[in-house]
């Protein structure tokens, strides 16, 4: 009796036998596999262990201040992460391991600003604005108050 499917076609009793075969098992077990530790290793590398400081610096007057570095220090370690103020006086510094952090601020003629006991936790975006003061500003509202700058 001739065969009356087309060459390289498979009848039902053929391919119901592959699929129950051991060999198309391992295979498709594999498969599964991968598809599923892949899926994990996503979803593992979209965890974060880490957290940010974002802010804004100000002069005396609550201008934005352009161009000031800021860095934030981990207290018990020591890192430090830099940054400079863009033009609207807006800092982030991201992907900070978490700790408490000193957050410093220097700009050409203000005195330095500083901020401590900063908490960064895990996927934590904490907002800390600084007010930067100048000589001049701290000298005259000393000298209107009768004290020494």
């Amino acid at each position: 009796m001739l065969n009356s499917y087309p060459i390289g076609c498979e009848t039902n009793r053929d391919l119901s036998e592959k699929l129950q075969s051991p060999a198309f098992a391992i295979r498709r077990s594999i498969a599964f596999l991968i598809v599923f530790v892949g899926l994990l290793c996503g979803l593992v590398m979209a965890q974060t262990f880490r957290g940010a400081i974002v802010g804004t610096v100000k002069d005396p007057n609550g201008a934005v201040v352009p161009g000031a570095d800021v860095t934030a220090k981990e207290i018990a370690t020591g890192l430090e992460r830099k940054t400079i103020t863009d033009a609207d006086g807006n800092y982030s510094i991201q992907e900070l391991p978490i700790g408490l952090y000193m957050i410093t601020v220097r700009s050409s003629g203000f005195d330095v600003g500083h901020t401590t006991n900063i908490q960064v936790g895990v996927a934590d975006q904490r907002r800390v604005d600084l007010a930067l003061d100048d000589w001049a500003y701290r000298f005259f509202r000393c000298q209107r108050h009768g004290h020494s700058a």
